[in-house]
């Protein structure tokens, strides 16, 4: 079997670029460029289970097919991923793994993977069948979006980031063209967050090599935090990084780092301060431009430390909730509503740890591993403590009004 590929185009068996269908020697390597093959998918059913119907479109890493389940009837996206993103065992061996961790992200806003494998060595993934827009496609059209809409669309985006970042996938590539917009009746604008299972494949050395040599800058780059740039052990706060990239994008229809060529687009990701978003936006509040900002800070300490905090800090500026919102929710996970408040003081070994109360999300400990929730609700709660590479830890703790609880928690390496 072979990819779908470009109308008129030839791929190298070498290095599989392509090339227009004039040319007859790859100009890499030299390789004779054979014509194009016709799309071997179409029509097939693959791995016994799925009727390819008819192609969806191609993207940078391979192309999307729509097909039936043979057993349940219903239609799934099919996505048959390029070759050179799996072209040793290793990297085959990589896929699955991300995939299988992609597989258990449970979120609304989270695209559903179902199954995955290999046939005639190419990868593929079946998902959830999407029918809206990309993000991408909104931005060309509207260029800005209102501030409040602008809110409530990456409350959501960050909300299937953190699921996704607790289950110890760090996404790597967020851009809008990995943004799917759908309407659901009663539920309006809804966000589909897609590729979580793509991203560890596609932002390697070889691609990061073939951009250089190419020179051009399209996609991808535009996101990257300074540390990827760098190559340099990723965490989740990379990903926050590049939903301030986005942030900054959706408000004033400009990427805050632009340049003519790989390299200079690097330097001011990894080097220069970013604008000031109200330099293109008037109307933009201080402080949406302070989190947007914050989140574009060089150095990942200085960011937001989730893609929660994100969301919760454009809230408050955007004024879509109050301060007091945790407690209020809080509150109402109590039965009897107590009148009376504590204070809780939580020291975590490793720091930057993510604490929930009765899975409402409290706040991340500092550098020193500590947080103090203050004015909480008097009562027990189930308090629940994660971190990337570290196993969670959850117990029962009861707060009082009379004195301050002090707890002191160890998270294990996984």
């Amino acid at each position: 079997m072979t990819l779908a590929r470009s109308k008129n185009m030839k791929q190298c068996k070498v290095c599989g670029k392509e090339w227009p269908e004039a040319m007859k020697h790859c100009p890499n390597d030299g390789t004779k460029l054979d014509q194009p093959d016709a799309d071997s998918f179409l029509g097939k059913t693959i791995a016994d289970k799925y009727h390819i119907l008819s192609v969806i479109g191609e993207g940078s890493t391979g192309t999307v097919y729509k097909a039936e389940r043979a057993v349940i009837g219903d239609l799934v996206a099919v996505k048959a991923l390029r070759p050179e993103l799996t072209p040793n065992p290793s990297s085959v061996e990589r896929f699955k793994r991300e995939a299988q961790a992609a597989g258990r992200i449970r979120h609304p806003n989270a695209i559903s993977i179902y199954d995955f494998g290999m046939v005639d060595n190419i990868a593929y993934l079946v998902m959830e069948l999407l029918s809206g827009r990309t993000l991408r496609e909104v931005l060309k059209a509207e260029r800005q979006l209102d501030i409040r809409r602008s809110a409530a669309l990456m409350t959501q985006i960050c909300g299937a980031v953190q699921r996704a970042h607790r289950s110890g996938v760090i996404h790597r590539d967020l851009k809008p063209e990995n943004i799917m917009l759908e309407e659901f009746e009663g539920l309006g604008e809804t966000v589909k967050v897609i590729d979580f299972s793509l991203a560890k494949l596609k932002i390697t050395g070889n691609l990061l090599q073939t951009l250089t040599e190419e020179g051009k800058v399209a996609g991808t780059p535009y996101y990257m935090s300074p540390e990827q740039w760098l190559d340099k052990p990723l965490d989740p706060r990379s990903d926050v990084y590049s939903l301030g990239v986005m942030l900054f994008e959706i408000l004033t229809g400009k990427v805050p780092f632009d340049a003519d060529s790989i390299m200079r687009l690097a330097k001011k990701h990894v080097q220069q301060e970013p604008p000031d978003p109200r330099s293109f936006r008037q109307d933009l509040p201080e402080a949406v431009a302070m989190v947007i900002l914050k989140s574009l800070s060089k150095k990942p300490e200085k960011r937001q430390q989730t893609a929660l905090e994100l969301a919760r800090e454009l809230k408050l500026a955007v004024g879509l909730q109050d301060s007091d919102e945790i407690n209020r929710k809080l509150q109402l996970s109590i039965p009897n509503k107590p009148q009376t408040t504590g204070n809780v003081v939580i020291n975590t070994r490793p720091p930057n740890c993510n604490v929930y109360l009765n899975h409402h999300y409290a706040g991340t400990t500092n550098d020193a591993g500590t947080i103090t929730l203050q004015d909480i609700p008097t009562g027990w709660y189930h308090i629940l403590v994660t971190r990337i590479g570290y196993k969670d830890w959850e117990s029962k703790i009861q707060i009082s009004g009379s004195v301050s609880l002090e707890a002191e928690l160890e998270l294990q390496p996984l």
